[in-house]
Parts: structure tokens; C-alpha cells; sequence
């Protein structure tokens, strides 16, 4: 009984692990996006700076994302 018990609190602990993988991923993704059309709709000189800190979030959020999505095609656990 201890081991049927421990199966499944160990399949739900695996299944919210895997949603919360999901969800960071989505939200580096739509972050990063979010960035990236920031950094294309303010092209003025002024926000130079702000432009290539948000450039440098957006590929630091890719970056993340691709390391998510490594983690859903080949699992550890």
C-alpha cells in the first residue's frame, strides 16, 4: 500500500513539475517576444539603451526557452 501511495504522489509531484516546465517556457517565449516587438517599434536615438537591454533580455529569454524545450524532448527524471 506504502508503495502504490508513493507511485502516485510521486505521478502528481512529475505531472505539476511538467506544467510548471510548460508554463516557464511559454512565458520566456512570450517575454522574449514581447522584447523583441519593443526593441522593433522604438528606433529612436533616444531609446538606444533601453533597446539593446531589451534585445539582450529577448535572447536570454530564447535562450531559456530552448533550454526548456531540450528538457521536454529528452526528460531527466
Amino acid at each position: 500500500m506504502d508503495e502504490l501511495f508513493e507511485s502516485v504522489i510521486g505521478g502528481i509531484f512529475r505531472f505539476i513539475l511538467s506544467a510548471l516546465r510548460y508554463l516557464l517556457f511559454d512565458l520566456f517565449v512570450e517575454v522574449g517576444t514581447w522584447c523583441l516587438e519593443s526593441l522593433l517599434r522604438n528606433n529612436s536615438k533616444k531609446s538606444a539603451p533601453l533597446a539593446f537591454f531589451s534585445g539582450l533580455v529577448a535572447i536570454a529569454l530564447f535562450v531559456l526557452a530552448l533550454i526548456f524545450a531540450g528538457n521536454f524532448l529528452y526528460p531527466t527524471d
